[in-house]
Order: structure tokens, then C-alpha cells, then sequence
């Protein structure tokens, strides 16, 4: 049984009634090929210029589309005497053709309500973060060599209580405002110890490539990722959760950091 949209079946029955091929029809339309063939196999719905250049183009050539259900048997209709435009059936397939994509674009808006709540819910949670300091991250990009520049720390005298460092010594680990075009320069990689580095250093091999991918998207992505920092007293080490929100539009990564094990 044909489950063509009214839509597919309204572009395959105009075709037929024509006597042309897809590339011939979309020259009339002037689309692409490539629409009419989506179109016809409900790969994509049409926007409403292009239903109402269908709508024309049928009316003008004095064909009907309301018997849908026989694209493909050769039944198609024309105007009958009592219709002899074919007025009434065009305005019946103009409707149906206009239903399909307001369908089409309903299920697509409930697609980005339910995103846009899952958003929501992971904005809360990350308001409601408990943390330590927030370091906020500018993502240096060079082709496919990334670099990175701390733009803020909100609280380094936390840093300072945790880790055993000097004030001056936090601060020239995490060089505020200074722009390192590669990501292994950064002096902040000193103060992490070796095997998070690892860590850190294998997932950002694969971040050109996500940035290429999620640049266009919409909102933010929220990542844990646990970071142990090394203690100034040897054989020491102080470990942490990161929350990065992170904005792949700007290349910014925002992380809220919560000290763990303090006794």
C-alpha cells in the first residue's frame, strides 16, 4: 500500500499529468532536481513558495490533483464539465499540500520543545552547582592546533588553601589573560598531575573536529570530568570534579570546580 504524504503524491501526480521528468518539473519550479526527488520519496516537505508555484502551475495547465490516491495507475483527472478549471479540487489539493506542512513543521517545533527543556533542566542543575572557584576558558584555534587562555578565576585564594601554593605561584600556573597558541604550552598543565594530563591531552586531539561539527548548535553542552592537581607537598595529590558548560559557538568553556576529600 502507497503511504505517500499528500504532498508526494501531489508532486508525482502533477509530474504524471505533465508528461515530464523530475528535472523538467523542477525547471518550472525552479528548484533543483534533487527537491523533486525528495519531495516525491517524503524525503523533505516544500515550503509554502514552492506548494503555491505547484498550485500555479497545475491550475494553469488545467490539471487536477485531488484524486491523489491513483498516481501511478494512469487514472489521473482532469477537469469535468461541471469544474471545468478544476477550481474546487486545486483549492482541496492546495490545502492538503499546505496541511502537510504545517504537520511537518508541528512535529519539528515538539522536536525543539523537548530540546530546549533538556537544556533547561542541565542550566538549572548547573546554577545550582556547588564549587570552589570558576575558571572560564577561551578555546585558541590555529587550523587543527587548539590553544587555549584563562580568562578568569573566581577564586584563587581557594586554590591557594588546597593545593599549598603561594598566591603569586597559583597565579603564574594559571596566567591569567595570556594567550598560549598551544594547549601543551599552558603553564596551568604544571600544576595537574601527569595521569589527568593524559586524560586532558587525549580528548582534546578530537575538539577541532567537534567544533567543526557542533559550531551551529544550539545552547550548551555540560561535561563532567573529574581533575586531580598536585599538591606542593610531594606525593600529594588533591583531587576534584570539573563542571564545563561549554559554548561551542564562542569556543568558551566555563568550569566550576569543587575540591574533594578536604579532611
Amino acid at each position: 500500500m502507497n503511504q505517500l504524504s499528500n504532498t508526494a503524491r501531489m508532486f508525482k501526480m502533477l509530474r504524471m499529468e505533465l508528461g515530464i521528468t523530475q528535472r523538467e518539473l523542477a525547471d518550472k519550479l525552479d528548484i533543483s532536481p534533487g527537491s523533486v526527488y525528495k519531495y516525491e520519496n517524503t524525503l523533505m516537505e516544500p515550503g509554502h513558495r514552492v506548494i503555491e508555484k505547484v498550485y500555479e502551475l497545475a491550475k494553469s495547465n488545467n490539471v487536477t490533483l485531488s484524486d491523489a490516491e491513483t498516481v501511478g495507475t494512469g487514472k489521473g483527472t482532469r477537469p469535468s464539465d461541471n469544474d471545468p478549471k478544476g477550481e474546487q479540487s486545486m483549492d482541496t489539493s492546495y490545502m492538503g499540500l499546505l496541511k502537510d506542512k504545517v504537520d511537518s513543521q508541528s512535529v519539528e517545533i515538539s522536536k525543539l520543545k523537548a530540546a530546549l527543556n533538556e537544556k533547561q533542566a542541565e542550566s538549572t542543575h548547573w546554577d545550582e552547582l556547588e564549587y570552589h572557584f570558576i575558571c572560564d576558558v577561551r578555546i585558541i584555534r590555529n587550523g587543527f592546533t587548539l590553544g587555549r587562555c584563562i580568562e578568569s578565576v573566581s577564586d584563587i585564594s581557594s586554590i591557594v588553601k588546597y593545593t599549598g601554593y603561594s598566591q603569586k605561584e597559583v597565579e603564574k600556573f594559571f596566567s591569567v589573560g595570556i594567550e598560549y597558541p598551544r594547549l601543551d604550552d599552558h603553564p596551568v598543565n604544571g600544576i595537574i598531575c601527569d595521569k589527568s594530563l593524559k586524560t586532558l591531552q587525549s580528548h582534546t586531539r578530537s575538539l577541532p573536529y567537534i567544533f567543526d561539527s557542533l559550531k551551529h548548535m544550539v545552547g550548551n553542552h555540560y561535561v563532567p570530568v573529574p581533575i586531580t592537581y598536585k599538591h606542593k607537598t610531594i606525593d600529594r595529590m588533591v583531587h576534584t570534579i570539573t563542571f564545563n558548560k561549554i559554548d561551542w559557538r564562542n569556543m568558551i568553556v566555563y568550569s566550576k570546580v569543587q575540591f574533594l576529600d578536604l579532611n
